[in-house]
């Protein structure tokens, strides 16, 4: 008995992982980009795809599928940033089925490719989300910028500073980056209210 109801866990959990794996899906990462960044896409069923790049005023600046059939399973396109400007773009999914999905993509040329989302065990920006008092745990902290999400410098600073303001900023998304003695960067993304 036991080891047929280990057998039925075992089974429900493979079967549920493999659904999971292949939802329909659309990410792009990593988000802000600078020189690169790939979008990740799935389908949960054999479909037809169309895959498009549209700037911010509705015009397409690349189809990757253009009503193509794909089997069920998940897709990696590489998508280099050389020759857009920098600015807001949107991947649009659309499957014959009519499921619809869409993803933001922000090209900056302030934007870090080593973008880090989780901070390792030495480096911490708190709290976050922020009244706009953030504090910084870091070591050796050579300087401090705060961008927007469009990548422009709002603040700057050059000392061993741990603590900083953003309450003269309205609330929203800012970039903070921390450079250490080493020349190493680290940037996170923190919430202003």
């Amino acid at each position: 008995m036991k080891t047929q109801i280990l057998f039925l866990l075992i089974t429900l959990f493979c079967a549920s992982s493999a659904t999971a794996q292949t939802l329909d899906s659309l990410r792009v990462y990593p988000n802000p980009f600078r020189d690169s960044t790939t979008i990740y896409y799935s389908l949960e069923q054999d479909d037809t795809l169309t895959l498009k790049m549209f700037d911010r005023i509705g015009r397409t600046i690349h189809t990757f599928h253009e009503s193509e059939f794909l089997t069920s399973g998940n897709y990696q396109l590489s998508l280099l940033g050389d020759s857009l400007k920098d600015d807001m773009y949107f991947i649009n999914y659309q499957l014959s089925s009519g499921k619809r999905l869409a993803a933001k993509a922000l090209k900056s040329i302030t934007a870090s490719n080593n973008f880090v989302h989780k901070t390792n065990d030495n480096f911490r920006v708190y709290p976050n989300p922020t009244n706009g008092l953030l504090n910084i745990a870091a070591s050796n902290i050579q300087s401090v910028s705060v961008s927007d999400l469009k990548g422009r410098i709002l603040k700057t600073y050059t000392t061993n500073k741990q603590n900083i303001s953003l309450t003269d900023l309205p609330p929203g998304v800012y970039l903070i980056t921390v450079v250490n003695g080493n020349g190493e960067r680290q940037t996170v993304k923190v919430v202003r209210e």
